[in-house]
């Protein structure tokens, strides 16, 4: 997403200075908002769920996407996308081939940044 986080309210807790859960709402300048959570003290499945106005996408295991699944209001779409390799394999290929289309380290900073501010506005 290109637009900017103009906003962040979040909520993490912490059991001796750990953060075990977080929970966060993004508001985005171009009016997009996204809803974060993580927690290492609940056995959740780890799944991202993108809801939009037509629709939602279902990522499960978001952290290395093989497959996804898109509901919209009259058709549900399966998709698939087997990876070769472990989970550092693309990202040393795109190193090797100088590709930075994949992702970048401004994006990295960008993603840091983020985690930053849910940290900062924690309540």
């Amino acid at each position: 997403m290109d637009a900017p986080v103009e906003s962040v309210e979040s909520h993490i807790e912490k059991e001796n200075e750990i953060e075990m859960n977080f929970k966060a709402t993004l508001n985005f300048k171009n009016e997009v908002q996204g809803k974060v959570e993580g927690s290492i003290n609940y056995n959740k499945e780890r799944y991202a769920l993108i809801k939009g106005e037509k629709g939602e996408i279902y990522v499960p295991m978001f952290n290395r996407v093989v497959e996804y699944t898109i509901h919209l209001e009259n058709e549900v779409m399966q998709k698939t996308y087997p990876i070769e390799g472990d989970d550092m394999t693309l990202e040393i290929q795109a190193l090797i081939n100088h590709n930075q289309s994949t992702h970048t380290l401004q994006d990295s900073k960008k993603l840091q940044e983020t985690i930053e501010r849910i940290r900062e506005e924690a309540k």
